[in-house]
């Protein structure tokens, strides 16, 4: 299986950028025009192009690890939980990783067990409503709060198929991640977590990831939510282009 990309910019990429639950690589190109680098932009499993890979988490690492060719690696979201996984497959899939409102998953076995009966239950409203009018649905939620309306970004995301998405859910979804803070001490590349303030549960988990892995630091950037790279986009992009330069 291969995951569909694209690139922007002119030259090899420097930067692989995957995006989160519900988006097409196609909609972190305004981050990858921020950062100013050739970027490679993947379309995660179940989504965009890639719709038809049908991998758990620690295959879709994999996958992610075989598109990467070096450089920065960039994930949002379920795209930073996906990135978590590449480089653990593979740690010389990329120079440096760049988690963006990321976590390293549930400890809790009972929370997590509740998160993937209520992660079975969004799928089933997915298929039931269709994708546009569950993609108006999610970006309603209070972790999206205060960004502006972007249309393009949601004719992007309304192109994925509810069937696609609902079945991301089951197999990449939060309920269905092994968590891999243990793990994390094992990793040598340099890793750079990011989170908004107003998102308080991931920015706790980036403060933590960065304190777990060795070569790890953590930015919590004030006033921003879960979409810290869209509130925050000249923030994000330099940390990414920081992470470059460290090459």
């Amino acid at each position: 299986m291969t995951l569909a990309t694209t690139t922007t910019g002119s030259g090899a990429p420097r930067v692989t950028i995957i995006h989160g639950f519900t988006q097409v690589g196609a909609c972190m190109r305004p981050l990858a025009e921020e950062i100013g680098a050739p970027c490679r932009l993947v379309d995660a499993p179940f989504h965009g192009g890639s719709s038809d890979v049908d991998v758990d988490l620690a295959g879709a690492g994999a996958e992610l690890a075989a598109a990467c060719g070096g450089g920065v690696l960039v994930g949002y979201s379920m795209g930073a939980r996906i990135a978590l996984h590449a480089i653990l497959a593979d740690p010389d899939c990329a120079s440096a990783v760049v988690l963006i409102s990321g976590t390293a998953g549930i400890a809790d076995d009972d929370a997590r067990s509740a998160r993937r009966a209520a992660d079975a239950a969004l799928a089933e409203r997915i298929v039931g409503l269709g994708t546009e009018a569950f993609v108006d649905e999610w970006l309603a939620q209070p972790m999206f709060a205060g960004l502006p309306r972007d249309d393009r970004d949601r004719a992007l995301r309304a192109t994925n198929r509810p069937e696609s998405l609902a079945r991301s859910l089951l197999r990449l979804g939060q309920g269905a991640q092994e968590p891999l803070w243990n793990r994390l001490g094992s990793i040598t590349t340099p890793v750079t977590a990011i989170a908004g303030s107003d998102d308080r549960r991931y920015a706790d988990d980036a403060v933590r990831i960065a304190a777990t892995v060795p070569r790890g630091c953590s930015s919590v950037i004030d006033g921003a939510g879960h979409a810290v790279h869209v509130r925050e986009p000249a923030a994000v992009a330099s940390a990414v282009r920081a992470a470059i330069a460290a090459q």
